[in-house]
């Protein structure tokens, strides 16, 4: 078994009786903001060009599936308690920044998580997915989570009504906005970021692969 390190945070496996849904696996406590240069910068809100893509982190990091990010963020166990209260608090603590996820979306009925290529045929808005595992989804309509469907880490049910979700999840409620851009017949990443406009810690968000962003980077994931 992989041992943790001090910049690493484990994450239970996600569990369904005796079977396991998601095995255990390991996040890199901090997400980091690679440039081309192959250097790490800081976030900066006036240099945006040398900034990744979501292609290119998914060439050079291994990252998290939106699966294994719900989990880590939303998981309990039977009392209640947090499975990941450190990658909780790691989101919470750094607001207007966010990462990308190893999982793509095309159409409202699948989603690829960790392609093993991404590429443009087109220009910059049509890429294509090689590679990957291919899942079905069904994805409600955008609003705020009120249930996940924890397999595929989407949501399966949301709200208009914020309220609905502060309900079930407090201050961890967040927003869903994916489905209305996955009418296209585009490839789209998904972003996790804290949206300022008060849509939660945990908002979830499609974007153009080609997106860059310099308050959006990439969270190393190491498994089994």
């Amino acid at each position: 078994m992989p041992e943790e390190t001090q910049d690493e945070i484990h994450v239970p496996p996600l569990m369904n009786g005796e079977e396991v849904v998601l095995p255990e696996f390991w996040l890199a406590e901090n997400i980091e903001y690679r440039r081309n240069d192959n250097t790490i910068g800081r976030c900066s809100e006036s240099v945006r060009g040398d900034f990744l893509n979501a292609a290119e982190y998914s060439d050079r990091m291994q990252l998290p599936t939106l699966a294994e990010l719900t989990h880590a963020f939303y998981g309990t166990d039977n009392d209640g308690s947090l499975l990941s209260p450190d990658y909780t608090r790691s989101v919470m603590s750094a607001p207007a920044y966010g990462e990308y996820i190893a999982t793509f979306v095309y159409g409202h009925k699948r989603a690829i998580e960790r392609p093993q290529k991404l590429f443009t045929t087109g220009g910059q808005w049509r890429w294509i997915a090689e590679a990957g595992r291919l899942i079905p989804i069904e994805l409600p309509p955008d609003g705020w989570v009120v249930e996940h469907d924890k397999p595929t880490g989407f949501p399966s049910r949301t709200s208009p009504n914020k309220h609905n979700a502060e309900n079930i999840f407090g201050d961890k409620a967040s927003y869903f906005a994916v489905a209305s851009y996955a009418k296209t017949d585009m490839l789209l990443g998904l972003i996790r970021r804290y949206n300022t406009a008060g849509y939660g810690y945990f908002c979830t968000m499609a974007t153009s692969v080609h997106l860059r962003d310099s308050h959006i980077g990439g969270r190393a994931c190491r498994r089994r």
